[in-house]
């Protein structure tokens, strides 16, 4: 519970991708923290370099993810840094995540990289 209460979204890049964890860089924070992500679906298709718009849920060691993921370019990078500026910039902090989340989509719609949703299944 006390994780799901500290869940923030942002934009992070991939840095190493793993076999049980993907290493994930804040691009928007000031201090662009490291985060180890653990998502079966990402670990299985993160490419190192791309971004990823995502709502992360810090645990004691590592993070998961929650709701939809929006998959970007690295190339992207600086647009979406400079776009995510002039949308937080224009509006009241208590509307940001919501605004955040929709310039993302919207974002995402025009350059991210398209994705399916798939079933797997866990080998014990």
């Amino acid at each position: 519970m006390e994780g799901l209460q500290k869940a923030f979204s942002s934009l992070f890049e991939i840095v190493i991708v793993l076999e049980d964890g993907i290493l994930i860089r804040d691009v928007l924070s000031d201090e662009n923290p490291i985060y180890t992500l653990v998502d079966i679906g990402i670990i299985q298709t993160g490419v190192e370099d791309a971004l990823l718009f995502t709502r992360l849920i810090p645990l004691t060691d590592f993070c998961i993810s929650c709701g939809t993921s929006f998959p970007f370019r690295g190339e992207s990078k600086s647009l979406l840094i400079a776009k995510y500026k002039k949308e937080v910039s224009r509006v009241k902090k208590r509307k940001a995540g919501v605004k955040m989340y929709a310039m993302f989509y919207r974002q995402w719609k025009k350059i991210g990289i398209p994705f399916e949703y798939r079933d797997f299944s866990v080998v014990s």
